[in-house]
């Protein structure tokens, strides 16, 4: 429900980046200041969809074994999962900063939107916090059978 509200406010960023870039009476350094905000926004929906697409993958993995997944993997879901949270968090941050936006509607939908990806988001992390905490468990191999 929320990544197509993402890549629709994405594209909503790009679009204002191209027709600030094509805006040929303005000089181009005030062009450029004026892209900082669409950029900023274009970043938030980056950090927010890398994630929500590690949060997916780790809800569909059913478990991450230690002794069978990389290191190098785990701390790169956990890299994703804290870009999303990070973005989630900074997004309520600024709205409760904004005037006018606290009314409790706006507020109710935000939090439906934004409090199941986190949650999500939270657990996974904390799981892979602790899965490379833990020490390692030693893999026995097979007894091999006589041939």
């Amino acid at each position: 429900m929320l990544l197509p509200l993402l890549v629709a406010g994405a594209f909503g960023s790009l679009l204002a980046i191209i027709t600030i870039a094509g805006e040929s009476s303005t000089p181009f350094r005030h062009r450029l200041f004026a892209m900082v905000l669409p950029a900023t926004i274009i970043a938030w929906v980056v950090a927010a969809a890398i994630g929500m697409v590690a949060a997916w993958f780790l809800a569909f993995e059913q478990t991450l074994d230690p002794s069978r997944d990389s290191r190098l993997r785990r701390y790169l879901y956990l890299f994703c999962l804290l870009l999303g949270e990070i973005a989630g968090v900074a997004w309520l941050l600024v709205m409760s900063r904004q005037q006018g936006t606290g009314d409790a509607a706006s507020w109710l939908v935000w939090l439906v939107l934004l409090a199941g990806p986190l949650t999500v988001g939270l657990h996974h992390s904390v799981r892979l916090i602790c899965q490379s905490v833990a020490p390692r468990k030693e893999i026995e191999p097979d007894e091999q059978q006589p041939t």
